[in-house]
């Protein structure tokens, strides 16, 4: 008999036991999908930071390029400027051309 009481002791003490490590494996288990969760989160952020950063560089590239373009022109516009001084001078210079032949023309035509 103090067998048998032994016996059913140590079921109960097992079956507590198993019990207990069926509660672990549960927990575990809702742990490692908890973890799992959250890594998933955090790739799709990287992803979508990785993305946020492409699209910045790629802006930051695009105005370097405005820039540099607009800086192009600037230099443009400067050579633009002394051609038109050159322009300018070329007509200031015909037109006193065309005054001094109106002149002797009409030297000649009195």
């Amino acid at each position: 008999k103090i067998e048998l009481e032994k016996l059913a002791s140590d079921l109960k003490s097992s079956e507590l036991e198993k019990e207990n490590l069926r509660s672990e494996v549960t927990r575990v288990k809702e742990a490692h999908s908890s973890v799992e969760s959250m890594l998933q989160t955090y790739k799709e952020e990287v992803d979508t930071l990785n993305e946020a950063l492409r699209i910045a560089a790629m802006d930051i590239a695009e105005v370097a390029q405005g820039d540099d373009s607009l800086a192009d022109d600037e230099e443009d516009d400067e050579f633009d400027d002394h051609d038109d001084d050159d322009d300018i001078s070329k007509l200031t210079h015909n037109e006193n051309d065309d005054e001094g032949t109106k002149n002797d023309d009409s030297y000649y035509s009195a």
